[in-house]
């Protein structure tokens, strides 16, 4: 009484969930995803989420990449939020100092954080052979431009997902409330009673 109910609790704290949650239910979403931007940019492409895992890839040249660590190229894009865009990989320090970096078949990447409300919580990441490196960094500000777009899709995916995930809950506990009544009850909301 006097207090406003909030019908959602947790719909404001969507933008601090991790991704991570969704690995499982939005798998196949996610591989879509890498797939249309592998498909259009001809290259190797990996999803991660806030803990590093890889929640969607598609591959065209290399399968080796499922386990991101610390220090990659990836962790550098989501610990500083902003993309990496790496031409040659003789042209990085951490890269050079990496004790696989004879072994290494990628020479070129390109990474972008995925963001929810300003914080970082995966990335995309293009890994380039030798042949594809060149081609795409001649056209580097439109590959990023869409990259966003992309990291932007997936964003709402996974806030649509939660909304949807926090409606059925409602929705459910609506049920169960009007089910355990013998009397019936009317129930509607704000913008059909106007």
């Amino acid at each position: 009484p006097g207090k406003p109910r909030r019908w959602f609790p947790g719909l404001f704290c969507i933008m601090g969930c991790v991704f991570m949650k969704f690995k499982g239910e939005l798998k196949t979403e996610f591989d879509d995803f890498a797939r249309a931007i592998s498909d259009v940019l001809e290259t190797d492409v990996i999803i991660t989420d806030a803990d590093m895992n890889v929640v969607g890839s598609a591959f065209q040249y290399f399968s080796l990449y499922q386990d991101i660590k610390i220090g990659s190229l990836i962790a550098e894009v989501f610990y500083a939020n902003k993309d990496v865009l790496l031409e040659h990989k003789r042209d990085k320090e951490s890269c050079r100092q990496c004790p696989e970096y004879h072994n290494c078949k990628m020479e070129s990447f390109v990474g972008v954080p995925i963001r929810l409300d300003h914080r970082t919580i995966g990335v995309i990441a293009l890994i380039l052979p030798k042949d594809r490196g060149k081609a795409l960094f001649k056209k580097i500000s439109s590959t990023v431009t869409f990259m966003h777009s992309m990291a932007d899709l997936i964003a709402s995916k996974i806030t649509d997902s939660q909304y949807s995930r926090i409606i059925e809950e409602k929705n459910d506990e609506l049920k169960g409330i009007l089910d355990a009544n013998d009397t019936a009850l009317i129930y509607t909301d704000f913008y059909v009673c106007q």
